[in-house]
C-alpha cells in the first residue's frame, strides 16, 4: 500500500473509503463537519479519537468514555495507542472502521527499528496482546525501553499489538515548549538505561538544555536585530542626551490674579419667556388637528342632506302598490302570495309589526337553498329580484 486509507465496514456511512492525508499532523475523526474524516453515526461523539503518524505507523487517542474497541479489546481513554499496520477498530455497536497504514522503506529506514522496538506485551508480565495503559506501566519510557531490548525484534517488522503512546501534547510536529513534560522516545530511553540514568535524571537534564538553548536563541536574535537595524545620526545623538529636571520652569497658571482680587462667578438668570415659547410650539399641532376636525364636520354638515321622511313614506306606499300584483292575479296562491297579502291586511288594520314579519319570511323565502335556482321562488328569475327589492323598500323605516 501506498497511501493511507480508512475503510467503513459497517454502520449508516458503510462502504465509504477515506484516503488520509499524507502528513504527521493530527487526523480527527467524529461525527462534526471540522473533523479531517466525518462519519455520519448518531452514537458518535463530535469528536470520537484522533490519529498521528509517526516514521509510518499509527497511533490512536481517544477522547471521551465510550466503548471502543480495538479487535475486541477495549481501548484506554485519553492515552495514545499504537496500531498495528491493519487495525479494526468498533467505534459504536454500529459502526466499525479498518485503517490500513501504508507501509513505506522510507518509513522503515527512517525509524530505524524505532517502532519495531515498541513492546508486544505489557511489562508486568500481562497476557501477550493486551494493551498497555499507563497505569499498569510505571516510567512507561524506561520501561518500554528495557522491554523493547529484550524483546528480538526484526530490523523493518511492526509491532501487532498497541502500545501507549504519551499524552497527545507531546506528539507535535514542531518542537514541544521548556515547560512542557518531554516523552522518552525508545532509543532516548535505551541510551538512559545504558549510562545508568533515571528517567527523573533524565528529564531534568533535558529542562535544563532547552531552557540553556532558548535562553542562547534568544540573546542571538536581539544581537542580529540590534545589528541589521540603521541608526540615523539623530537617533544617536538622541542616545546620549542625558535627561535633566529644571526647576525654574514654573507652568503659566490658567487664573491671573489682578489688583489682589480672585475671580468672581457670575451666574445669568434666564426669563420664563423661553419655556413658554417651547411649550406653545410643542403644542401648536394639536390646536392645528382640532381646527381642521372641526372645518371638515362644518363642511359635511353643509353638503350632506338628511332623508326626507316624506320622501321615504312615498317610496314605500309605491312598494306596497307593486306589491300586489304579485298575489291578486292568482287564484291559488303561493305560500309567499299568502305572506304578502298578510302584510297588505296588517298595513291597512295599523298592525306594522305583523306587517314587517310577513316581509321578513318573503325574505327568507327568496333567500331560501331549496328553491329551483333556474325558476326561483317567481317562476322567473328577473321577477325574484323585483320582489326582493320592493320587500326591501317596505321594510325601510
Amino acid at each position: 500500500m501506498s497511501i493511507s486509507r480508512i475503510r467503513i465496514v459497517s454502520g449508516p456511512s458503510q462502504g465509504r473509503t477515506i484516503d488520509l492525508p499524507d502528513t504527521d499532523e493530527l487526523i480527527h475523526l467524529g461525527r462534526s463537519l471540522d473533523n479531517e474524516v466525518v462519519v455520519e453515526d448518531p452514537a458518535l461523539a463530535p469528536r470520537q479519537a484522533s490519529f498521528v503518524r509517526r516514521h509510518g505507523r499509527y497511533a490512536v487517542y481517544v477522547f471521551e468514555a465510550s466503548d471502543v474497541r480495538l479487535d475486541d479489546r477495549p481501548l484506554p481513554v485519553q492515552q495514545w495507542v499504537w496500531l498495528p499496520p491493519v487495525a479494526r477498530l468498533r467505534l459504536t455497536d454500529a459502526t466499525t472502521i479498518v485503517l490500513e497504514a501504508a507501509v513505506s522503506s522510507a518509513h522503515a529506514a527512517a525509524s530505524d527499528g524505532t517502532d519495531a522496538s515498541l513492546p508486544a506485551a505489557a511489562a508486568d508480565g500481562s497476557r501477550p496482546g493486551a494493551i498497555e495503559t499507563a497505569a499498569s506501566t510505571p516510567a512507561s519510557a524506561s520501561s518500554v525501553a528495557r522491554t523493547a531490548a529484550a524483546t528480538p525484534t526484526a530490523r523493518n517488522d511492526v509491532a501487532t499489538s498497541p502500545a501507549v503512546l504519551p499524552e497527545p501534547s507531546a506528539i507535535r510536529s514542531h518542537e514541544s515548549p521548556p515547560h512542557a513534560q518531554r516523552p522518552m522516545t525508545p532509543t532516548a530511553a535505551d541510551e538512559s538505561s545504558s549510562r545508568g540514568e533515571s528517567p527523573a535524571t533524565e528529564q531534568t537534564n533535558w529542562r535544563t538544555e532547552a531552557a540553556e538553548t532558548s535562553a542562547r536563541s534568544r540573546n542571538d536574535q536581539k544581537a542580529s536585530a540590534a545589528a541589521t537595524a540603521p541608526q540615523t545620526p539623530s537617533r544617536a545623538a538622541a542616545k546620549r542626551d542625558v535627561p535633566r529636571f529644571v526647576a525654574d520652569r514654573q507652568p503659566a497658571h490658567a487664573l491671573r490674579l489682578e489688583d489682589g482680587h480672585l475671580p468672581e462667578l457670575h451666574l445669568a438668570e434666564e426669563t420664563d419667556e423661553k419655556p413658554h415659547r417651547q411649550g406653545w410650539s410643542g403644542s401648536s399641532w394639536l390646536v392645528y388637528a382640532v381646527l381642521g376636525l372641526s372645518m371638515v364636520s362644518s363642511a359635511a354638515l353643509l353638503l350632506i342632506d338628511a332623508p326626507n321622511p316624506a320622501a321615504s313614506a312615498d317610496r314605500q306606499a309605491e312598494a306596497r302598490r307593486a306589491l300586489r300584483r304579485f298575489y291578486e292575479a292568482s287564484d291559488d296562491l303561493q305560500p309567499y302570495q299568502r305572506l304578502l297579502l298578510e302584510a297588505a291586511l296588517a298595513h291597512e288594520r295599523g298592525d306594522h309589526r305583523a306587517e314587517r314579519d310577513a316581509y321578513l319570511k318573503v325574505l327568507a323565502l327568496l333567500n331560501a337553498e331549496d328553491k329551483n335556482p333556474f325558476l326561483g321562488l317567481t317562476g322567473r328569475l328577473s321577477d325574484d329580484a323585483e320582489l326582493r327589492r320592493l320587500v326591501t323598500i317596505a321594510l325601510q323605516e
